[in-house]
């Protein structure tokens, strides 16, 4: 059985559990309601669009998929595609278990939380950790490169990071990435040691600072 990695922070602020399944040609769910997929015609010609073609040879696996989140209240989940993988995020246990149990074939990845976690996990703003990154740092920020437009005003917000003495963590490759990207897109991070130095980096340039979490110890 695939093992659940553990959830330290609710995905999207929200969800506790997620199930990501690989099955080629799942795109289709991007344009095509639930309701709608049994009803392709998949067979009806020759497919030349890679995505449709993909969704032929594993339309058993999409017609379950879709059938199976067509018997839950749509409040109750959200999925979310990239290639040929789709992430199904909810908090309902029993769905993620029957999910995982249905198409564990197609399962790649898993998360769930610790039933002793579920308390600090309302925090949504929190992310439970045995103990602090690098045991130092207590505040996790990710960047938001294309709020500064200036490439000069960038560099010089990178270098002002640099400069605080590694109470700031910022890796090479983020501040490369933070000079040279324009579009919005807040996947990379730094780490900041305290409270005085997240204010002092809030003051620095605001905007440029995305979803902002702090380290929680819970190491039992």
């Amino acid at each position: 059985m695939l093992k659940a990695d553990i959830t330290n922070r609710r995905f999207y602020n929200k969800w506790l559990y997620k199930v990501t399944l690989n099955i080629p040609g799942v795109s289709i769910f991007r344009q095509n309601s639930l309701e709608k997929i049994p009803l392709l015609n998949f067979d009806g010609q020759k497919h030349t669009h890679s995505t449709m073609a993909r969704a032929s040879l594993h339309r058993q696996e999409l017609i379950a998929l879709s059938s199976f989140l067509l018997e839950w209240d749509k409040e109750l989940w959200s999925k979310r595609i990239e290639c040929s993988a789709i992430d199904i995020y909810t908090n309902d246990k029993t769905m993620y278990t029957d999910l995982f149990l249905a198409f564990e074939e197609m399962a790649c990845a898993r998360s769930e939380p610790n039933e002793k976690d579920l308390d600090l996990l309302e925090n949504t703003g929190s992310i439970i950790v045995k103990k602090l990154p690098h045991n130092r740092y207590a505040y996790k920020a990710f960047l938001l490169p294309h709020k500064i437009k200036d490439r000069k005003d960038k560099k010089e917000y990178v270098d002002w990071i640099t400069g605080q003495n590694n109470r700031i963590l910022i890796s090479n490759v983020v501040k490369e990435w933070f000079i040279k990207t324009d579009w919005n897109w807040d996947r990379r991070y730094v780490l900041i040691e305290d409270s005085q130095t997240l204010l002092m980096l809030k003051l620095r340039n605001p905007e440029a600072l995305g979803r902002i979490y702090d380290y929680v110890i819970n190491d039992k």
